[in-house]
């Protein structure tokens, strides 16, 4: 029996009510292309993630749940962007990756991709509109002593 007979066959069986909720899970797995990635660029982030590891002093693992999380953050990255595209995902992993340092102490400790997934949100925030309360303190405190200080070069 062919895997086309065999969907043939459960969507027969779905229909006339024998063990819906069994032939549906058939169904599905029938139908899923078995170990295509989701995302065509799902190996360029691997490499990308891997990358970033080893500029951070980190061994590079990879297990199921990184996997996980790295095709969901492909895929939330894909519809947040403006091209809504693989590429657009790609390259908003690699800022964010290449600007870790942006992400502020807690976040920037929190390396491993379930974690990057679970925090995508605060870390395109902090990538995007600057450094934490207290950094953006310390800049003030500078641009004021630079102030103070020209002022007093000028009355000189």
């Amino acid at each position: 029996m062919s895997i086309k007979e065999l969907l043939i066959w459960c969507k027969a069986q779905k229909k006339e009510g024998n063990h819906p909720e069994v032939m549906a899970a058939l169904i599905k797995l029938l139908t899923k292309k078995e170990g295509e990635p989701p995302n065509p660029n799902y190996q360029k982030a691997i490499g990308a993630y891997k990358a970033f590891l080893e500029r951070e002093g980190l061994p590079f693992i990879m297990d199921a749940r990184g996997g996980k999380a790295l095709k969901e953050i492909l895929e939330k990255l894909k519809n947040a962007s403006n091209q809504k595209t693989d590429d657009a995902a790609l390259q908003s992993l690699e800022v964010i990756l290449n600007r870790w340092a942006q992400t502020g102490d807690y976040l920037g400790r929190q390396k491993s991709l379930a974690d990057i997934n679970r925090n995508l949100l605060e870390l395109i925030d902090k990538i995007k509109n600057g450094a934490t309360k207290k950094q953006q303190h310390l800049n003030q405190a500078e641009q004021l002593a630079n102030t103070i200080a020209n002022k007093h070069r000028s009355s000189s």
